[in-house]
Parts: structure tokens; C-alpha cells; sequence
């Protein structure tokens, strides 16, 4: 035995594939060619962190041959690291660095962020490849053929690449016999596709995209098919693919996005060994839970997430004995939660998330002891949180986020499920406190109580114990955090949400210890002092919130500039000094509201190569000339430097701006000069400037703008008849500038308009007619949920705000301005009558035509517009009686018609009781009670009524006694006519009608008297 243990030792010793195999490395060139793919990355969370060294084969991802060490599998699936601007910006590749791993099986590059890159052509080169998966990973360019002669792939998948595509043909599929699974959702191929892969013997599973106008019935001949997933173009109205109940070995199916407006068909719940039945996405499906029970008792897993399965959920689905996993998600269920459910001892995953459900949870929930996951948010759900959730024992997830459950957490009962991983409770009413400790919760990796009614301190430190949390949210609660000095805790965060938590003191530095940290809300606190350095240095960050504190100091581009989060908000702080704006990958950043006082950095020009997007430097004290470059990002979108105090003449340069820019405010600095060039925007507010000029004809092609605000500048001219081009038009602000001339009737063909503002300006003539054309300005019904956005790519929307003058005060609106209805031709010299048609606009809110020369009488058809707020006529030489139909403006609140020549009595309604006489002063033939004069003469010596009585009370004593008389001659002629045309019943009519005298004068002397 001694001699053959030596051969074996001594070939280990010999062989340096072997050796190193067992030491755990690799031959040198396998592992530079890791080393070199490794350089092309970047990988700002670590996913490559134990890519070091010599010993390839234990790094993370990396599995080499027991025997040989070379390189066999490379698994970086859901890896978070993505191409360097090198691999992005040249034609360096990053798949030669994999081809020398000659001995390579398996290769999964899934959700990996590769692009621009495409897929080359020598791909066949890795001869060995059995296993090869690209899904979503952001490919681009042709799908080489040379992929058909990969003979030995068992597993293809490129799906979700939706910028690869097959130009020729897709019969390379035919090539590959040997494919066992194949993956071709959402890529761009050619109509053979579907004989192609009908082709294939050996195929069990099976991914891909439907594709209108080619029927996908030919797969119904794979009948060894066990697994089919297949995706619709949602937009299309689709038939059901009923072939599918032809695939007799069918145990998975995932049908989603399918535009389908009929039912699922019973042929395929039929299918004998089908056990997984996914349903995503299918809003017109209808699906019947009862056929369901009767056609698949069988199941499994039953995933029907939006569609259309009913309001109730049977009883007989507590028959499903096999079911283990149930998720009618996003389907409109309503009422209670069925006992039964309490019987499925099977079921392990529960979802029943974006429903009406309502109800308290019934107790039968505690019997469900296998259950690991349970996510019952987005309901309606009431009550506390019941006890028999800590009978729950194998829970993992529980989430029961965005209810109306009150009461205190019952953290005892918690403490028992030493499984539990993710608790969400947040958007809740609960209350109370939180626990001094979270005992037997050690296994929580996830904790969000945000937005609820909690109270009380909390120590940061009273998390101790849960060393594998990475995501806690406890923002908008009553709660005051504190985090204790020098305190390190032992977990490492990755999403950490403190917003609205009564904070206060120095910047926690405890954060500096958490290197993983990738999203971080402090905003809404009274955090101060300065922000630290360290912060910038942290390369993991996406999302940095830090705004609504009181953090001071100046920004050095030292440290700052090397920021690398995708959005950063800073805006209401105390931060000082010149702006600067970090390059790298920061999209959306504001700095609104602070206390820079310098100059705009002039590093800031270098926006050719930035990824910004979302600009916001408002509400500062930043002078100096504007940059001309800050417009021309290619990326940038939204940008707002208003309310600060720039200087000088830039428009000529806005010619040159990015046309991905839509939003562009510079309201209120002191820039000069006139508008020359402007690019097509979606915003455009340059009000509170010292502009001149016309408004520029650049703008007439411009049919996506919404808002145009020029107000407050010294522009001048009359306004352009090619305004009534710009049909996307919502909001037009021109007040307070020299514009002369009239309105053009142009102007008023705009059917969107809802916001028309020209007062403060030279304007003439008589108001047109026409103006009943905006038709924006007739819609009674506004939805409360439409905001006027801006919503930019950074996936965080600009709200458009607006002064208007209301109500006598200039009012800021922001959330509600998609709501707001306004005309404003006020202080100009508009003359003629007020136009009838203007009450056809009966969805405006506030009317102001004060301060022209109108004349003649207030329309009555203003009666019509029963949504206005606001009214000002004053200032004008409107005569005559102010119109009754006036009465039925019920939200009116504010009036004023003074300094005009109206005349008669002023309205007596409650609502228009609820005016003083400044509304109608100045009105010298006017009387009522609201200015205290009355319209009656004064009633003689000799009334029988009391002399202070008020007029109001004479008009219903008079109307009474009007009533009185009709109802007695009313009487009296029916007696008449009984006693001309009844001789019987003569003589008893007499004792009635001396009865009904009697009556009527009692009750005319007690009203009297």
C-alpha cells in the first residue's frame, strides 16, 4: 500500500494544476484574466471584496475543478458593481478578459449592469460553456449567430435586454439541440423565431416575450415542456393562448402583462401535473377562483396578482389541501378576512397586499403555524395587533404596512418569533413606545415603524443586539431619537431613516463606522454643526437626505466633489460659501434654501461629462454672472436658480442649451437684456428680472410648454398672435411689464389654459368674447390628485408653484395649482362691456377685472360660475342693480365691487351677509344691510310691529301676510263653488267655512300681536 500512496503524492506534487487546486488557487493566467475583468468594474458596494490575493478559487462567485484548479464557474448573479467610464467610453471589451478561461462551464452575468455592451461575435470560443446567462443586463447591438455553434449549451438566457436584436434571421436557435432551458423575453427577434424554437427536442423550459402578429400556437408542439413563462406586450389586446392546454407536461406556468379581456380557460387549469399556476399583470383576465378549486385543486403555488378574480375570496379555497404558497395581490378584494384561511395548515406564503380589505384579523390566523411569509399591506385592515401573531413561530416576513391598525406593537408576543426577518408596520395609527430591547428579534434584518403615532426616547444603542439588520426606518413618529457619543454599534446599515425624529446636536457619528450605507434620511430634524468630511469619502451612497436641519459651514470641493450618490437633497440648512456641485454620478441635487453667499464655482462648467439631472440652487444669496455652460449638461433636465441675485445678460447663450432640459426658472434675480434664443421647454419662469425686448418668437414652435411666466420685467410690444400656437399651454404670467395692444384672439383657442394672468400692463380694447373658448377654464370637475409636475428621470418630480393674487393677497400655490382656475386683466385699460360669455367659465375660481374702464352692467351669467372664490370688479363705471342670480356663487368668499356706479339693493343671501362694506364702498346709489343703509322708506307711527325691527324681519313679516291672503282666498273659492254646485251639503260647508274664519283670524292676531 506504501508504494501506491507515493505515486498519488508524488503526482500531486508533480501536477501544478492539482497542487494549486488544493491550495486554493488557480493557474497564473486564469487568474490575471480575473484580475483583469476585475479592473473593468466598478463596484461601489464591495461585491468584489474578497477578489484578492493569490487565491482565486475561494473568491466570492468563483468555483474551480476539484482535480485541475482551473476556472469552471463564474456565478456574479446580482452582483451590485457595473462597467468603469473606461469599458463605457471606449471600444475596450470586457468578455476577452473571460475568454481566457478556456475550461469555463458555467457563466452567469445576470442583472449585472454591462451596458453598452454588446455581444461578441467569438462568444463560441469558450467551447466548454454548458451554462450561460446575460439576463437584464443592459446589451445592446446584434445577437451574433455565431452563438449557434455553442453545441454544448444546456442553459441560454438573454432576456430583458431590450436593445438586443436578431437583423437576419433566428435560426441559430435550430443549432442548439442540446438547450434544456432558453430565455428570450423582451429581445427584439425575427418572425421565424417561433418555428425555430418549436425545433428544439430537448427543450423543458422556456422564456419569452409574445409577439403581435405571429402566432406562438407552433410551441404547442413541445410537449416535454414543464416550464413556460411567457410575457405580453401589455398594450395589445391579446386572445388568451389556449394551445397552452396542449403541453400535457406542463408544471409551471407565468403569464404576465397580457392584455387579455376574457377568462382563463378550464382546459388549461386541467392540465394533470400542473402545479405552479403565476399569473402577473393581467388586469382584464378574469379568473374564477371557484373554477380554479374545482379544475386545480392540485396546486401548489397560485400567484394571481392584478387581475380580475372577484371582490370575495370562496370559502372552497380552503379546500386547496396542497397549497402552500397563495398571492391574490392587487385585485380589489373587499370585506373581512375568512376564517377558513385559519385551516390551511399547509400554506408557508401569504399575499393579499393592495386590497380593500377590512375587518380586524380573525383569530383562526393563529393556526396557521407554517406559515414564513405574510404580507397583508395596503388594506384596510383595523384593530390592534392581535397577541396570536407570536404563535407564528416560522414567520420570517410580516408585513402589515399602510392599514389603520391602532394600539401599542405587542413587542412580548414579537419577541417569540426568533425567526422574523422583515417587520413592516409603517403608515399605521399605532402607538406607544419601543422596546429597551429587542430580545429573541436577532434575526430581523429589516424593522420600519415609520409613519405611525410612537412616542417616547429611543436610544440607537437599544439595537445592540440585531447584528444582521441593515434596514431601519423610524421617521414621522413622535419618537426623539438619540444616539449616545463614541457608540459603535455591531451591525452594518445599508438603509437607515431618521427623518422627523426630533434630532438634535452634532452630525451621529456612529455613521462614519456603517462603510454599506446606500440610502440615509436625516431631514426634518435640528441637527447642526457642520457636516463632517468623512461623509463625502463614503463611496455606497445612492440617496443622501440631509435637508430641514440647521447643518452651517462651507462645502469644500476637496471632499465634496467627490460625492458619488445619486440624489442629494441639502436644501433649508445654513451652509455658506460659493456653490459647488459634485461631478461623478450625482443626478438630482438641491441646495435650495440656504445661505450661500458666494459665486457659483466655476468647475461647474465642466457639465459636458455630469449625469445631473435635477438642479435646485433657489432661495440663496448667489450673485455674480451665470455660468453659460450650466444649461448645456447633457443629462440635465430641471434646473432653478431663482430667488437669488444674479447679474448680467445670458440669454443669447440659452440658444445652446441641452434639449433634454424642460425646466428652466430664473424668477427673481436682476438679469438684463433681451430674450433672443431659447430652446423648447416644458417651464419656463424668468419673472422678477429687469428683461426687455418682446417676447421671442423662438418660442412659437414650442407646443410642449406648460407654464410661461415673464411677469415683473420691463418687456414691452403687444402680445404675438402666434401665442395661440403653443397649444400645450397651461399657465400664461405676462403682468407687470409695458405690454400694449389687445388680447388677440388667438390666444383665446387655447383649450388648455387654465392660468391667465396680464395684469399691471397697457393693455386695450374691449375684453373678447372668445374667452369662453378656454375650455380648461369650463371644467367644473378637477381632480384633487393631479399635480402640475414635472416628473424628471432622477424619478423625483419638480412641483411648478405660482403667486397669484387672490382673495386681496398674492397667495403661493404649489400642490393645489393644477386645481386653480384664474383670470387676471386687472389694472389695464380694458374698455366696453364685461362679455356675457365669461360665465360660461364655470370652472374658474378667481375672476379679477378690477381697475380698467368697463362699463355697463355685471353680467347675470356670472351666476353660473358657482366654483368661484374670488371676485374683483373694482375700480371700474359698472352701473345698474347687482344681479340676484349672484346669490348662487356659495364658495365665494371674497367680493369687492367698490369704486363703481352700481346701484338698488345689495343681495341678501347668507353668503353675501358675510361681506363688510369695504366690498361695496364707493357705490353711491347702493343700499342693505351690509353698508347700513336702508332701501325701505320708514314705516308709519301706527304699525303693529316694533319699531327696531330689522329689515329682514319686515320682509318675512310681509311675505307672511301675502301667504295669508292666498291661502285664504284659496279657501274661500273652494267653499264658493261646493255651496253653488251641492245644495246638501250647503248648510254644513257654511258651519265649516265659519269655522275656518275663526281660525285664520286667531292665528293672523297672534301673529300680529
Amino acid at each position: 500500500m506504501a508504494k501506491p500512496m507515493f505515486l498519488v503524492l508524488f503526482f500531486l506534487l508533480a501536477s501544478p494544476c492539482c497542487c494549486s487546486s488544493l491550495w486554493g488557487g488557480c493557474p497564473p493566467h486564469e487568474l490575471s484574466a480575473l484580475n483583469l475583468f476585475k479592473q473593468h468594474l466598478l463596484d461601489p458596494y464591495h461585491s468584489l471584496a474578497s477578489w484578492k490575493g493569490l487565491y482565486c478559487c475561494s473568491w466570492k462567485g468563483i468555483t474551480c475543478h476539484r482535480l485541475t484548479g482551473h476556472v469552471v464557474r463564474v456565478d456574479l448573479r446580482n452582483f451590485l458593481f457595473s462597467l468603469s467610464a473606461l469599458v463605457r467610453n471606449s471600444s475596450s471589451q470586457i468578455f476577452p478578459a473571460l475568454f481566457q478561461l478556456q475550461h469555463l462551464e458555467y457563466l452567469d452575468l445576470s442583472y449585472v449592469d454591462l451596458s453598452p455592451l454588446s455581444i461578441p461575435s467569438h462568444l463560441p470560443s469558450l467551447s466548454t460553456l454548458t451554462h450561460l446567462s446575460l439576463l437584464e443586463c443592459g446589451l445592446t447591438g446584434r445577437i451574433p449567430s455565431e452563438i449557434g455553434n455553442m453545441s454544448r449549451l444546456t442553459f441560454l438566457d438573454i432576456s430583458y435586454n431590450s436593445e438586443l436584436e436578431t437583423r437576419q434571421s433566428s435560426s441559430w436557435i435550430r443549432n442548439l439541440r442540446g438547450l434544456e432551458h432558453l430565455g428570450l423575453a423582451d429581445v427584439n427577434l425575427t418572425r421565424d423565431v417561433v418555428e425555430s424554437v418549436a425545433s428544439l427536442p430537448n427543450l423543458t423550459s422556456l422564456v419569452m416575450s409574445d409577439m403581435p402578429g405571429t402566432p406562438l400556437s407552433p410551441l404547442g408542439n413541445l410537449t416535454s415542456l414543464s416550464h413556460l413563462q411567457l410575457v405580453g406586450t401589455y398594450f395589445t389586446l391579446l386572445p388568451f393562448p389556449i394551445w397552452i392546454s396542449n403541453l400535457t407536461s406542463l408544471v409551471y406556468l407565468y403569464l404576465s402583462e397580457y392584455n387579455i379581456s376574457s377568462s382563463m380557460p378550464s382546459a388549461v387549469l386541467s392540465l394533470p401535473h400542473l402545479s405552479n399556476l403565476i399569473l402577473y399583470g393581467n388586469p382584464g383576465l378574469k379568473v374564477n377562483l371557484s373554477s380554479i378549486v374545482q379544475h386545480a385543486s392540485q396546486l401548489s403555488s397560485l400567484y394571481i396578482v392584478n387581475s380580475d378574480v372577484g371582490r370575495v375570496i370562496p370559502n372552497s379555497i380552503g379546500n386547496m389541501s396542497s397549497l402552500t404558497a397563495l398571492d391574490l395581490s392587487v385585485n380589489n378584494i373587499e370585506g373581512r378576512l375568512p376564517d377558513f384561511m385559519g385551516n390551511m395548515s399547509l400554506l408557508t406564503r401569504l399575499y393579499l397586499s393592495q386590497n380593500n380589505i377590512e375587518g380586524s384579523l380573525p383569530d383562526s390566523m393563529g393556526n396557521m403555524f407554517s406559515l414564513t411569509t405574510l404580507d397583508l399591506s395596503y388594506n384596510n385592515i383595523e384593530g390592534s395587533l392581535p397577541n396570536f401573531i407570536g404563535n407564528l413561530s416560522q414567520l420570517e416576513v410580516l408585513d402589515l404596512s399602510t392599514n389603520s391598525l391602532r394600539g401599542n406593537i405587542p413587542w412580548s408576543s414579537l419577541g417569540g418569533i426568533s425567526k422574523l426577518s422583515y417587520l413592516c408596520l409603517g403608515s399605521n395609527q399605532l402607538n406607544g413606545s419601543l422596546p429597551s430591547t429587542f430580545g429573541n428579534l436577532s434575526s430581523l434584518i429589516e424593522l420600519d415603524v415609520s409613519n405611525n403615532s410612537l412616542s417616547g426616547t429611543f436610544l440607537l444603542s437599544q439595537l445592540e443586539n440585531l447584528t444582521k439588520i441593515y434596514y431601519l426606518s423610524l421617521s414621522n413618529n413622535f419618537l426623539r431619537v438619540k444616539v449616545e457619543d463614541f457608540w459603535i454599534p455591531k451591525f452594518q446599515l445599508q438603509y437607515l431613516y431618521l427623518s422627523s425624529c426630533n434630532m438634535d446636536g452634532d452630525f451621529p457619528s456612529f455613521l462614519s463606522t456603517q462603510y454599506n450605507i446606500r440610502e440615509l434620511d436625516l431631514s426634518n430634524n435640528s441637527l447642526g454643526g457642520n457636516i463632517p468630511d468623512w461623509l463625502w469619502g463614503l463611496t455606497s451612497f445612492n440617496t443622501l437626505n440631509l435637508s430641514c436641519n440647521q447643518f452651517g459651514g462651507k462645502l469644500l470641493s476637496s471632499k465634496f466633489g467627490k460625492l458619488n450618490a445619486q440624489y442629494v437633497d441639502l436644501h433649508r440648512n445654513k451652509l455658506q460659501g460659493n456653490v459647488l456641485v459634485p461631478y461623478h454620478d450625482v443626478q438630482f441635487l438641491d441646495m435650495s434654501e440656504n445661505q450661500f453667499d458666494g459665486i457659483i464655482s466655476e468647475n461647474i462648467d465642466d457639465y459636458g461629462q455630469s449625469q445631473l439631472n435635477y438642479l435646485s440652487l433657489a432661495n440663496n444669496n448667489i450673485s455674480g454672472v451665470f455660468p453659460h455652460s450650466i444649461c448645456e449638461g447633457n443629462h440635465l433636465e430641471v434646473l432653478d436658480v431663482s430667488n437669488n441675485k444674479l447679474t448680467g445678460n445670458i440669454f443669447a447663450s440659452f440658444g445652446n442649451c441641452s434639449t433634454t432640459l424642460k425646466v428652466l426658472n430664473l424668477e427673481n434675480n436682476n438679469l438684463e437684456g433681451e430674450i433672443t434664443r431659447m430652446v423648447c421647454l416644458q417651464t419656463l419662469k424668468l419673472g422678477g428680472n429687469k428683461l426687455q425686448g418682446t417676447i421671442p418668437s423662438s418660442l412659437k414652435n414650442c407646443t410642449s410648454l406648460e407654464i410661461l411666466d415673464l411677469g415683473y420685467n420691463n418687456m414691452q410690444g403687444t402680445i404675438p398672435n402666434w401665442i395661440g400656437k403653443l397649444i400645450g399651454l397651461r399657465i400664461l404670467v405676462l403682468r407687470s411689464n409695458k405690454f400694449k395692444g389687445g388680447i388677440p384672439l388667438e390666444l383665446t383657442k387655447l383649450e388648455n389654459l387654465q392660468v391667465l394672468i396680464l395684469s399691471n400692463n397697457n393693455l386695450s380694447g374691449a375684453i373678447p368674447s372668445s374667452l369662453r373658448n378656454l375650455r380648461a377654464m369650463t371644467n367644473q370637475t378637477q381632480s384633487a390628485d393631479v399635480l402640475l409636475q414635472y416628473s424628471n428621470s432622477s424619478s423625483m418630480p419638480y412641483l411648478d408653484k405660482i403667486e397669484i393674487n387672490n382673495k386681496g393677497l398674492v397667495l403661493e400655490y404649489v400642490k393645489s395649482l393644477a386645481l386653480v382656475r384664474c383670470l387676471d386683466l386687472s389694472n389695464n385699460n380694458f374698455s366696453g362691456d364685461i362679455p356675457q360669455e365669461i360665465g360660461f367659465l364655470i370652472g374658474l375660481r378667481i375672476l379679477n377685472l378690477s381697475m380698467n374702464q368697463l362699463h355697463g352692467k355685471n353680467p347675470t351669467s356670472f351666476g353660473n360660475l358657482v366654483q368661484l372664490e374670488s371676485l374683483d370688479l373694482s375700480d371700474n363705471n359698472l352701473i345698474g342693480n347687482i344681479p340676484n342670480e349672484l346669490q348662487s356663487l356659495t364658495f365665494l368668499s371674497y367680493l369687492n365691487i367698490s369704486c363703481n356706479n352700481f346701484s338698488g339693493r345689495i343681495p341678501q343671501g347668507a353668503q353675501w351677509l358675510t361681506f363688510d362694506e369695504r366690498s361695496f364702498s364707493n357705490n353711491a346709489n347702493l343700499c342693505g344691510l351690509q353698508i347700513k343703509i336702508n332701501c325701505s322708506p320708514s314705516p308709519p307711527s301706527n304699525q303693529m310691529y316694533d319699531e327696531d325691527v330689522s329689515e329682514q324681519e319686515w320682509e318675512e313679516h310681509v311675505w307672511w301676510e301675502v301667504g295669508i291672503g292666498l291661502s285664504f282666498g284659496f279657501g274661500f273659492s273652494i267653499v264658493i263653488g261646493v255651496l253653488c254646485f251641492n245644495k246638501k251639503c250647503r248648510k254644513r260647508c257654511f258651519k265649516v267655512m265659519d269655522g275656518i274664519i275663526v281660525i285664520l283670524d286667531q292665528s293672523i292676531q297672534k301673529k300680529i300681536f
